[in-house]
């Protein structure tokens, strides 16, 4: 199936784009990966945690800011959902194989794609210019629905596999050739692709809690994974934050770096946001959305995917790298109930974003006012009749 592809070259996010310069203090994640590397949730959704608190209602509905949905019409003709994504990462797999597949076009949805950097995929979300938005649950989102924004948490994307090793990475310098400890990490600055604000802060933060620490007793310093691999074996750092697939290459190098811990079982490593559109306006809509994206996931994303050879090229061809690249690292966990890992993430982040310092309000948000549920228990229920 032909996609439909739009560039941030557009006037209008350019105008986005002098928006986020007013209202941030930091910049988004730059990988300066080698060419060929694949993307990866860690990396592609990262925005800075005050990112979006500006931008309230007012602003995502001024100068018609939000436009519904194309709404087709009555002789079957598809409807146009946009997405806003920041690459073809495999944990977007279930947006980008839908498409491919045709399980969208079986809910009478055509996709345009939206291709931003991060920090601006958020906005166009908050402003009616995307209907969906897939990313991290980073500080900015959270500061954004605070600050009047009108999008919810609606379905998370991949899950953890056991298999795989992700996440905290070691020198043998911090740990003077001891087992790892978390108090190891007191006072040490971590190589992240998110920094300050980022979804792992939730996995850091945990670890940290089980030696009397918090994420507020270590610092960031933000690089491309493959930055933080160098600096780990040059010694230029002693923990760094790898995503898949550099931290296989962590595993064979001649530094001697030692896994310390990542995400839990099927945890999430994002989540999938509607924008005022689908989650407010047109919530029909969204449920066909949904519905599609569950086929995907059922239908595609099952077990080891990476062994069915037509959706592990389609991934690799979106990817502009080889197959044996994305079957290097385990096969993902996208789950068929689209239950979010853990069920108290809303909660559990803001909690970690508040000891970090990134949360721009004082008292926590209730999951009411962060995340809809229906749309996915709707889609659910409608697949298991």
């Amino acid at each position: 199936m032909a996609r439909s592809f739009q560039s941030t070259s557009t006037v209008l996010v350019a105008c986005l784009i002098l928006l986020l310069a007013a209202c941030s203090s930091g910049g988004s994640d730059s990988d300066s990966g080698s060419a060929g590397d694949v993307a990866t949730a860690e990396e592609a959704p990262t925005e800075d945690a005050s990112t979006t608190a500006e931008v309230t209602e007012s602003e995502a509905t001024d100068e018609g800011g939000a436009s519904p949905a194309d709404d087709g019409d009555a002789d079957g003709e598809l409807r146009t959902v946009r997405v806003a994504l920041s690459s073809n990462a495999e944990p977007f797999a279930p947006i980008l194989v839908g498409d491919e597949f045709g399980t969208f076009e079986a809910e009478g949805i055509e996709i345009e794609f939206l291709v931003a950097p991060a920090n601006e995929t958020l906005i166009l979300a908050a402003r009616g210019e995307a209907d969906v938005r897939v990313g991290s649950a980073s500080a900015a989102t959270f500061n954004a629905i605070a600050g009047g924004t009108d999008v919810r948490f609606v379905a998370p994307l991949s899950g953890q596999n056991p298999e795989g090793r992700p996440g905290m990475w070691v020198t043998q310098e911090l740990t003077g050739g001891e087992p790892f400890s978390p108090e190891m990490l007191d006072g040490e600055t971590i190589g992240s692709a998110l920094g300050s604000g980022g979804q792992i802060s939730y996995q850091i933060d945990r670890e940290l809690q089980t030696a009397g620490l918090s994420i507020a007793d270590v610092n960031f310093q933000q690089l491309g994974s493959t930055d933080i691999l160098v600096a780990l074996e040059s010694g230029a750092l002693k923990a760094g934050w790898l995503t898949d697939p550099v931290w296989l290459a962590a595993e064979s190098s001649d530094a001697d770096l030692e896994f310390a811990f990542g995400y839990e079982a099927a945890e999430s490593h994002g989540v999938m946001v509607y924008g005022p559109t689908l989650f407010r306006d047109d919530r029909e809509l969204g449920m066909a959305f949904m519905r599609g994206y569950l086929a995907a996931v059922r239908e595609y994303l099952q077990g080891d995917y990476h062994a069915d050879d037509e959706v592990v090229q389609f991934l690799a061809d979106a990817n502009e790298v080889d197959v044996e690249r994305i079957r290097s690292a385990p096969s993902l966990i996208f789950s068929p109930d689209l239950q979010f890992g853990p069920p108290t993430f809303a909660q559990d982040f803001q909690a970690a974003y508040q000891r970090e310092g990134v949360l721009e309000y004082d008292e926590l948000l209730p999951d009411e006012q962060l995340v809809d549920l229906e749309f996915a228990e709707a889609a659910v229920e409608a697949a298991d009749e």
